[in-house]
């Protein structure tokens, strides 16, 4: 895939990865691994969370501009591309995986998660076991 047909993203052996101009030097990265369903609770959860009285300010900023556009960006990749296995890595940073891992306890991301029928256990479980590293 062309690495410059995504704004957010590029593909690289079944990886999405965050493209290098929204990286920050210093910040970590790590890569969890998730299958449709799973990404498609975290992008609603992201939705839910954009609208939190709970969330800070920062984060609902990074939210609104970076992280949903991102995985919408990803779900796209996913949906578009059948060649791409069932589970697939995608590059986190520690300081938005951390926040979202905290916002999956604000009160209306649980109930609009039950709402729904999702159950996002599984997926924080996921979130959880990043490893990171520097960007340099």
């Amino acid at each position: 895939m062309n690495e410059n047909k995504y704004k957010y993203n590029f593909i690289k052996e079944s990886i999405i990865y965050i493209s290098n101009e929204f990286k920050k030097k210093g910040q970590e990265y790590g890569i969890i691994t998730l299958n449709t369903n799973q990404i498609d609770i975290l992008v609603e959860s992201l939705d839910l969370m954009s609208v939190s009285p709970e969330v800070s300010f920062k984060f609902s900023e990074r939210i609104e501009k970076f992280l949903v556009p991102r995985f919408n960006e990803v779900t796209q990749i996913i949906y578009s591309n059948k060649t791409l296995p069932s589970e697939i890595g995608i590059e986190i940073s520690k300081e938005n995986n951390l926040d979202i891992i905290k916002g999956f306890g604000f009160p209306n991301v649980k109930l609009g998660l039950r709402d729904q029928g999702y159950s996002s256990g599984d997926l924080v479980n996921v979130l959880r076991k990043a490893n990171y590293i520097r960007y340099k």
